[in-house]
């Protein structure tokens, strides 16, 4: 099974469980062998809604627990948090990134794994037909992601991640067309 699959097989199932956690504020799924724990919890850095860490065996994704009213009441940002953490948590399984680090601001949208991130969320949402999403998700939410976002890799990724080309299509065009107006 390749990154892509076991990465959509593991967004699945938390999807499929998403209540379970919330209710109970913990939940346990497994990966090639890897125990994957999901809970609430203060995390380092305080402006962040979720961040990834292991520890030997297992594999943490903790949600900051201050921001858990606001997760519980809105699937679409706390599966979009999931979706990014999960992606982490498949970079350090089989691509063996080391997630145990911290960042300064400068560096950080330089990095590899958390271009990564951001692209597969970004594709997900074109998959879903959620284009005003995608477009919020790059010109509002992270425009600096836009800034190193190499679209002809995006296009690789979107076949890996089977983003239907229509779905791909109407992205840009809707996208071109929010420019277009915002040129106006």
């Amino acid at each position: 099974m390749g990154c892509y699959e076991g990465l959509k097989l593991l967004y699945s199932d938390f999807k499929n469980r998403k209540q379970e956690f919330l209710n109970k504020k913990i939940l346990s799924l497994s990966y090639k062998g890897r125990d994957i724990l999901f809970v609430f919890e203060s995390i380092a850095d305080k402006s962040a809604m979720a961040q990834t860490v292991e520890n030997n065996k297992d594999i943490f994704v903790i949600f900051n627990k201050k921001f858990y009213k606001v997760l519980k009441k809105s699937d679409y940002l706390l599966e979009m948090v999931t979706l990014h953490e999960l992606t982490h948590v498949i970079q350090n399984i089989t691509w063996d990134y080391d997630l145990d680090q911290f960042f300064f601001a400068d560096d950080y949208w330089n990095l590899p794994q958390e271009i990564e991130a951001y692209t597969i969320v970004l594709l997900q949402l074109i998959a879903e037909e959620q284009y005003g999403k995608a477009i919020k998700y790059l010109e509002q939410d992270y425009p600096e992601f836009l800034e190193v976002l190499n679209f002809k890799k995006f296009i690789k990724k979107a076949n890996r991640w089977n983003v239907p080309p229509a779905n791909l299509n109407e992205f840009f065009r809707s996208y071109r067309d929010y420019l277009t107006l915002c040129a106006i």
